[in-house]
Order: C-alpha cells, then sequence, then structure tokens
C-alpha cells in the first residue's frame, strides 16, 4: 500500500511531467509558428498598404477568417508565467518540503538501528546532497547572501569550508559548529536590523515575516517563511551542541547540518525582500 505522502510526491511530480511534456510539444511546433508569422506580417504588410483602387476577391475575407479561427482552435493562448514567482516557489516551498523530507530521513538512519532503514537513510539522503549540488545551492545562496549583507557571503563560504573539513576530530567539529552557528546567527540579525522600525525595537520572527515577507499574510509562502523559525531553533541547539563539544557528530552529522543549513538559508532569503 502507497503511503499518501509518497502518493502527493508522485502527484507532484506526474504534474511536473506534464508541464514539461506540454512545453515540448509546444517548443516543437514553434517552428511551424515562426513560418506562420512571417507569412501573417507579410499579408498585413502587403494588404494595408494595397493601392486605394485595388479589389479583393470576396471569398478572400472568409478564407482569412477561417484561418485564424482555425488557428486559435489548435494554437490556444499560452498562460502569462511570471518567472520570479515560479522562482520563489521552487526555492521557498518546495526547498522547505525537500527540506523537511531530507531531516526524517537521516534522523531515521541515526535513530533506528537495522540495516534497512540505515542503508535506505544513507541513500537517499545522499542523493539529495548530490541533487543539491547539481542545482547549483550554494551559489544560490551565495548570491542571497550578497543581497542581504556581503560580509555573509566570506563569511558562509568559511562556514562551507570548515564543513567540509571536518574528518571527526573535536577541534574541527568545533570549528565547523561555530562557523555555522554564526552565519546563523548574524543573517537572523541583519533580517532583525532590516524589519526594525526604530534601533531599540524589540523583534521577533513573526514581527520579521509581517514586515519583509514577499508573500502576503495568509498564504503557503508566508507560513512557510514563519515555519522557518522552529528550522533556526533547531539547527542553533543542534550547532551549539557541536560547537561546545557536547555531542560527538560524525562527518556525516557535519555534511548532514550543512545541508539543511543551506536549505534554511535559501528559504528565508528568497521570502523576504532584499
Amino acid at each position: 500500500m502507497i503511503r499518501e505522502e509518497a502518493e502527493i510526491a508522485r502527484e507532484k511530480r506526474q504534474y511536473l511531467e506534464q508541464w514539461l511534456a506540454s512545453h515540448r510539444e509546444a517548443s516543437e511546433a514553434a517552428p511551424d509558428v515562426r513560418q506562420g508569422l512571417e507569412l501573417a506580417q507579410w499579408a498585413e504588410d502587403v494588404l494595408g498598404n494595397a493601392p486605394a483602387d485595388m479589389t479583393f476577391e470576396p471569398h478572400l475575407k472568409e478564407q482569412l477568417r477561417g484561418e485564424l479561427t482555425s488557428l486559435q482552435i489548435v494554437l490556444p493562448p499560452m498562460p502569462l508565467y511570471d518567472r520570479g514567482q515560479i522562482s520563489q516557489v521552487f526555492a521557498t516551498n518546495s526547498t522547505a518540503s525537500g527540506s523537511a523530507i531530507y531531516t526524517q530521513v537521516y534522523q531515521a538512519g541515526q535513530e533506528v538501528q537495522t540495516p534497512g532503514v540505515t542503508n535506505w537513510s544513507n541513500r537517499y539522503t545522499a542523493e539529495y546532497e548530490a541533487i543539491q549540488c547539481r542545482h547549483k545551492r550554494h551559489e544560490m545562496v551565495c548570491e542571497k547572501l550578497g543581497l542581504l549583507n556581503p560580509r555573509r557571503v566570506d563569511e558562509f563560504d568559511k562556514a562551507w569550508k570548515a564543513a567540509e573539513d571536518g574528518q571527526g576530530r573535536w577541534l574541527t567539529q568545533e570549528n565547523a559548529g561555530i562557523a555555522m552557528r554564526n552565519v546563523l546567527e548574524h543573517v537572523k540579525g541583519d533580517l532583525w536590523e532590516r524589519a526594525r522600525c526604530r534601533h531599540s525595537e524589540a523583534m521577533t520572527w513573526r514581527i520579521m515575516a509581517q514586515r519583509l515577507s514577499k508573500a502576503p499574510a495568509g498564504t503557503v509562502g508566508r507560513q512557510t517563511l514563519l515555519d522557518q523559525k522552529s528550522t533556526y531553533d533547531t539547527l542553533h541547539r543542534e550547532l551549539t551542541d557541536v560547537a561546545k563539544n557536547l555531542t560527538s557528530a560524525s562527518t556525516r552529522d557535519i555534511g548532514s547540518l550543512m545541508t539543511r543549513l543551506q536549505d534554511h538559508l535559501l528559504i528565508v532569503l528568497s521570502s523576504v525582500e532584499l
């Protein structure tokens, strides 16, 4: 029996596949449309510039109208796509759902010590991390950080390097935890400053979202940003444990923390006006 969560994921996959199939069909028809456009431009020009004493056969109007009607039937208007909104949904809502799955799958691999679960967790978390790499998630986050505060780009790169250098040694783990937590805290501080109306104003995540969010109240986009407060708290707690050597973090644990931090930054920074 298929899980309901998997059924929803399948529905999303089928919807996107159908959209791409329609896009391919439209792309394949484009050469014919371009040729038709060239003829239409010629027809408009020649008919519009016809001498006043020039007459055309009576059935020509019916022929032209019939052609237009047939084109309107086989070429219905395509919807207007807002590229900015499309990119935002993929960067926020889609990243949030993917990150939630990744986090739970990774945690299951750590907590349920059975070969089946461990192998399943290792396989699919590694695939997710590879997808992040193919989608150039690191570069996307750096671009957003540069818009928020250019100093955060170098800070994030240093945290990335510290996470890559993690080899299970306490000192390396501590440095990685501190570097990643610094990015997390400093980005939040930058957002707080942007949201404040006066320097000393007390700030909360909800107020920040209310003032900076691109998405209106009551939408999925706004809720996605609000939900990142819980993600922030969890990441901060886990990174503090690593930074203070309160927990033994494996190389995989460090890599997973960076994966989740990267997702969190992309979601939040794509959700607010920069």
